[in-house]
């Protein structure tokens, strides 16, 4: 995966792609940095196990989750429901924008 794809969840909802290739360890720092830039409201503090990381936010009014998992070794914003998939597209653009240096 590239940065700042979006790719489908068994939910119905598009997973964008933040960080695509991070260490398990690197969780907590590249979540509250992404959290940062993604002018996110924090609801708890990350929750990292050995095979999963991850932290509840919130963006505009859309309930998400940043995650980390042994798998995808890479960090992505995953929406809570479907019905915010139009703010996953959103922050695609915003951060394609932001992230892309014109040739």
């Amino acid at each position: 995966m590239k940065q700042f794809e979006t790719f489908d969840m068994a939910n119905g909802g598009l997973a964008l792609v933040l960080e695509p290739v991070a260490e398990w360890v690197q969780f907590p720092e590249l979540a509250r940095k992404w959290a940062a830039i993604l002018n996110a409201e924090t609801v708890s503090a990350p929750v990292v196990t050995i095979d999963e990381c991850l932290l509840d936010v919130t963006i505009d009014c859309g309930e998400f989750w940043i995650t980390y998992d042994n798998w995808q070794h890479g960090i992505q914003l995953e929406p809570k429901e479907k019905e915010s998939n139009h703010i996953v597209l959103s922050l695609q653009k915003r951060l394609q924008m932001a992230y892309t240096r014109p040739a």
